[in-house]
Parts: C-alpha cells; structure tokens; sequence
C-alpha cells in the first residue's frame, strides 16, 4: 500500500481539514470538507453560514471555488452579500497544505464588487 505522499492529488485530498486563515492583520478558522466527486463544504468561524464550491487536483496540488450568501454582517456593510473565494493550496506534508486566495465580497445583486482581500491560509487534516 502507497503513503499518503505518494498518493495523487486526487486520492490525498478528499477529507475534513482544519485551516487557520490569515487575511492582513485578522486571523481566523475555518473547517473544510473535500469530497472525492470534487465538491467541498465550508464552515468558518464565527459566521453562521456555510461555503459550497468545487475543487480540482493540479499537478502540484489542487484549486477550488467556493460560494456563500452570507446575512450576519456588520452594520457599515450592506445587510446580505456574497462572499466568493478562488484559492490554490499545495501539499507540505502528508497531512497538511498551505496556500493563497482571492476573496470576493459582492453585493446581494451580484451586480458590484464591494471588497477583495488575498487571504494565506495552511490546512491541517482532521484524523479520528
């Protein structure tokens, strides 16, 4: 039986992962699901909607989109907006990653690009 390194991309990710996020000076968690038909789940923290997107491997990795409608902002910011995140991650060791993105924040119309931020982000496999 092949390790986990010697594995393809697309047998090594598929699974839940514990990824801490830093975007500028704001550091926060994030919990990902990547399941083996290429859809993943997301959850962070402390919003109470969930991400859904799809992922691909890469030859030295893997990418993924993800989307969510998120109702819980802050008073400055428009009441609902949707977050959208394309993100590229690489192995740096049999049970972790680490990777960038472009986050995008548009109004609930999908009509106006509110923000964009280029978060960092390492990821940790959840085991039993």
């Amino acid at each position: 039986m092949s390790t986990l390194t010697e594995m393809p991309v697309e047998e090594r990710v598929p699974g839940v992962w514990r990824l801490t996020v830093t975007a500028g000076l704001r550091t926060f968690d994030s919990m990902i699901c990547f399941s083996r038909a290429g859809t993943l789940v997301e959850i962070a923290a402390p919003r109470a909607e969930g991400s859904l997107g799809v992922w691909a491997a890469e030859p030295d990795g893997f990418r993924y989109t993800m989307h969510a409608y998120v109702h819980d902002n802050p008073p400055d910011q428009p009441p609902v907006t949707i977050h959208t995140v394309r993100a590229r991650g690489t192995f740096t060791g049999p049970d972790s990653f680490e990777g960038a993105a472009m986050l995008i924040f548009r109004n609930a119309e999908d009509d106006a690009v509110l923000f964009t931020a280029e978060p960092t982000f390492v990821g940790t496999r959840v085991t039993a």
